[in-house]
């Protein structure tokens, strides 16, 4: 994967902003080996990252994408290693 200049890559997503579109804060999805599936990690970094750019006024929109998968939705496998409380 070829990560854009200035962008980060942490916790599954690869973002930034792109000099071309100054206020464009754009968001990738990426765990391809379980086709952009969201694990808690990642989930927690994506809450942030959207928390960060509503308490800022330089961004004004947000693409959030997973290049060639959107997302399988939530990661299942997380949920194997869940124990319930009794």
């Amino acid at each position: 994967m070829n990560i854009p200049p200035g962008f980060n890559h942490d916790q599954q997503l690869v973002y930034g902003m792109r000099d071309t579109h100054p206020g464009l804060l754009e968001i990738m999805i990426y765990n391809p080996s379980k086709k952009n599936a969201i694990g808690v990690v990642p989930e927690t970094k994506l809450t942030q990252l959207l928390n960060w750019a509503s308490e800022d006024s330089n961004i004004k929109a947000i693409l959030l994408h997973g290049g060639r998968n959107f997302s399988a939705g939530n990661d299942l496998s997380v949920f194997h290693s869940i124990k319930t409380r009794q």
